[in-house]
């Protein structure tokens, strides 16, 4: 992900202002053959989540104006802040969703040992292994988790 300029930019995790891309060595003219437009300057910019690079933004060719100005590169900046913040919102719900499913998940394998115990005469169980794949609803379709328990019961204690 090295070529051109917003390559360029991933890579050194630094906002860029490139007032005429054709003197810019980092500049790559393959976007423009593809989409039959001709980008003149720019102005591009990381987007972090901490010190992870997760996405960069692209501003080309301003209108009004044959470049685009320090003050837009501060413009930008300003508002590349709230984009962080609404990453960091995101992150933190995307995690609060994970743990949510892997309560759900050990709430459903804590319910087959249980039935397991129920169905076991005088709860004795000795080296019994239970295999069992778990999708639910609210996981995503690559979100299928396999889970194994392997249950030791020898007194009517059920040490698990």
């Amino acid at each position: 992900m090295d070529i051109g300029i917003v390559g360029h930019v991933i890579t050194t995790k630094k906002t860029v202002n490139i007032p005429d891309v054709s003197q810019s060595s980092h500049y790559s003219d393959f976007v423009d053959q593809i989409q039959e437009y001709q980008n003149k300057s720019v102005l591009a910019a990381p987007i972090m989540s901490g010190k992870d690079m997760v996405a960069a933004m692209i501003a080309v060719n301003k209108i009004g104006a044959p470049h685009f100005t320090k003050q837009d590169e501060e413009t930008l900046l300003k508002y590349l802040n709230y984009v962080n913040l609404i990453l960091r919102v995101f992150h933190l719900s995307y995690r609060h969703n994970c743990e949510t499913r892997r309560g759900q998940v050990l709430l459903w394998s804590a319910s087959k040992v249980s039935q397991i115990l129920r169905d076991t005469p005088d709860g004795r169980v000795s080296d019994y292994t239970v295999d069992f794949d778990f999708t639910h609803q609210d996981l995503y379709r690559s979100e299928s988790i396999h889970c194994c328990v392997q249950l030791c019961i020898h007194t009517s204690t059920h040490t698990i």
